[in-house]
């Protein structure tokens, strides 16, 4: 059963709307001052506004928007020193204010922050040095208290009304699993989009290397029952579709995937179906992706090849559970093989497995050696496969230096 219409619900609920009085002053000054284009954000009294005006380049004349980002410096955030600038004042004693302009040229780096302030993002370390080792070698980090429980809280009860179910009576269960696609409605961007998420973001993937989340999904809604869901099988979540093929694809250097995240909205013990994770097993995915190249392969063809190959389900690989308390989030390695299984509790499992998005590609032969967290785990695969030395002379069986 699917219940929803992805990309499109809520994708206009929730974002704030442009400050008349702010999109004024930008335009003038934009014209005073002879810019191709500017954009400026403020954030007071927990607040959002913004106003953009102009395009981002004459060679290259997009207009500019809220996350249109400078090619120099991108926008800081609350908490951080950013550049003075003279906006009309509402008397706030609490705000921020940040501006850019953009160029005559129109290149932006990969990633570069858009302009979307998050409240209190004078980020401390969110991980630990072992939970980044971890990650490394299991593949995946269970990140408590990402977003806060009642926010969940305020999700689950969003997400029930779209089942057209009734929490309170087991006989309206009548499916196994009800899938709802995206929604971008204030309660999910805000939990998407937390200081500790984005710490971590920063962390695994590196900053500047992933693109914010606006809403999330899809929500594959676990219920009681007897039936079986029919999703149970072992794989690896793909993310892009080269031209003139069909299905989902993925390839070595993890195009258009930085990370799968597992979304929990329900308490969720080992009874009510969590998701199973072998632990590990991403480091035997990249063996399979290097004779590919950049072109990749077909999801489904991979786990065909992994499965015949003893891989896919292999013995020698833990098992863990995603379990946890609502609020917290599994933050997996793109390569991460992982599975449904049913529910055999007592009540529904709420959870959204949405993936963070790459701004770039995986580096794998850096020429300095600071390889990101996810990047140092497909060198640590390549390198178990005895092919990491395509990349780079850089063997050592240290994972830290991978």
């Amino acid at each position: 059963m699917t219940v929803g219409d992805p990309g499109t619900r809520g994708a206009d609920t929730g974002l704030p709307p442009p400050d008349s009085a702010l999109a004024d002053f930008v335009e003038a000054t934009t014209t005073g001052l002879g810019l191709p284009g500017v954009g400026v954000g403020v954030w007071a009294n927990g607040r959002e506004t913004f106003a953009c005006h102009g395009v981002t380049s004459v060679e290259n004349p997009l207009p500019v928007t809220r996350y249109t980002t400078s090619p120099s410096c991108p926008p800081p955030t609350p908490g951080r020193t950013a550049p003075p600038a003279t906006v009309p004042s509402s008397g706030s004693r609490s705000s921020t204010t940040w501006a850019w302009s953009t160029g005559r040229t129109a290149t932006r780096p990969p990633g570069s922050t858009p302009l979307m302030a998050i409240e209190g993002s004078d980020m401390r370390d969110v991980l630990t040095p072992d939970q980044i080792d971890r990650f490394v070698s299991d593949g995946f980090v269970h990140l408590e208290e990402a977003f806060p429980r009642s926010l969940a809280d305020e999700c689950r009860a969003f997400l029930w009304r779209e089942t057209g179910c009734d929490p309170d009576d087991p006989a309206t269960w009548t499916e196994p699993v009800v899938r709802l696609w995206g929604y971008a409605e204030a309660p999910f961007q805000r939990a998407a989009t937390t200081e500790r998420l984005h710490g971590a973001f920063d962390q695994l993937v590196g900053p500047g290397r992933w693109l914010p989340r606006l809403g999330l999904g899809t929500f594959p809604i676990r219920f009681p029952h007897a039936d079986d869901p029919g999703d149970t099988g072992w794989h690896m979540d793909a993310s892009y579709t080269p031209e003139g093929e069909t299905g989902y694809w993925l390839n070595l250097r993890s195009r258009e995937r930085a990370l799968l995240m597992l979304f929990l909205f329900s308490d969720v013990d080992a009874d009510h179906g969590p998701t199973r994770i072998k632990v590990g097993s991403h480091l035997d995915v990249p063996a399979f992706l290097e004779p590919v190249g950049e072109r990749g392969i077909d999801g489904m063809e991979l786990c065909r090849a992994m499965d015949t190959a003893g891989r896919l389900d292999a013995p020698e690989r833990p098992l863990a559970l995603a379990t946890g308390r609502a609020g917290d989030v599994y933050l997996c390695h793109p390569f991460l093989i992982h599975a449904a299984q049913p529910n055999h509790g007592t009540r529904p499992r709420f959870l959204a497995q949405p993936p963070l998005h790459s701004a770039a590609p995986l580096d794998l032969d850096r020429p300095d050696g600071t390889y990101t967290p996810v990047e140092r785990a497909v060198r640590l695969g390549l390198s178990h496969a005895g092919r990491v030395s395509q990349y780079s002379s850089r063997t050592s069986p240290n994972p830290r230096e991978f």
